[in-house]
């Protein structure tokens, strides 16, 4: 749920720690501190994809209703772990990647005698496939901030401007053609920005409507 009113790429979520979920005290907007300095709970340093990628991310209202700060708090009580979600590390070093495969992996067993099927696949939702023109297509645990990204396009704002390919580039961290993004930092008023474009991001799903 975290991606999908996020954005945030599965290692971002997965580094955080207990004290990355910050309220700025001159808004007091909640946010999900994304940075590439200090240690994770696991005792390993962080690091970023890009430098746009060390950014604040307003948390969702929808989270906040059902119940991540209550999370939070409950996670804070644990004084020998400080990670958000106990993410255990591959052989690479990426927290993300055994949650990734948990996800959306459908493979073989390691004797050869039937499948694994991935979370989405025991859910009867396909994994990967082919369109009418023979395009593959895949849905992955990355494919939640895709769906944000197109979410957020051709949105308004509350004020009523439409929501620039710059202002979605601020929120997701973006590195290409959104350089401007990386000045922005903890300024108050872009602060407010990444809250009122997350707050854009609404799914037309009942019992996310009716939440």
């Amino acid at each position: 749920m975290i991606a999908l009113f996020s954005g945030a790429r599965l290692e971002e979520i997965g580094q955080l720690n207990t004290d990355d979920i910050k309220t700025c005290p001159d808004t007091n907007i909640i946010y999900m501190n994304i940075t590439d300095s200090g240690i994770s709970g696991d005792g390993k340093r962080k690091h970023a994809k890009n430098k746009n990628s060390v950014r604040p991310i307003p948390v969702h209202s929808t989270l906040i209703e059902m119940g991540f700060l209550e999370y939070v708090e409950k996670r804070k009580q644990d004084k020998k772990d400080k990670s958000l979600f106990k993410l255990k590390r591959d052989n690479q070093g990426r927290l993300g990647k055994g949650l990734s495969n948990w996800f959306s992996r459908f493979e073989k067993r390691p004797n050869g005698n039937g499948h694994i099927l991935s979370y989405i696949e025991r859910r009867g939702v396909a994994s990967k496939g082919r369109y009418e023109t023979g395009e593959r297509w895949t849905k992955t645990f990355h494919s939640f901030r895709h769906t944000a990204i197109d979410n957020l396009r051709g949105k308004k704002l509350d004020g009523g401007q439409f929501i620039r390919e710059q202002d979605i580039g601020l929120v997701m961290g973006h590195e290409k053609g959104k350089l401007e993004t990386a000045s922005y930092g903890m300024d108050r008023s872009q602060l407010e920005l990444r809250k009122a474009v997350i707050k854009a991001i609404q799914y037309q799903v009942p019992w996310l409507v009716d939440h």
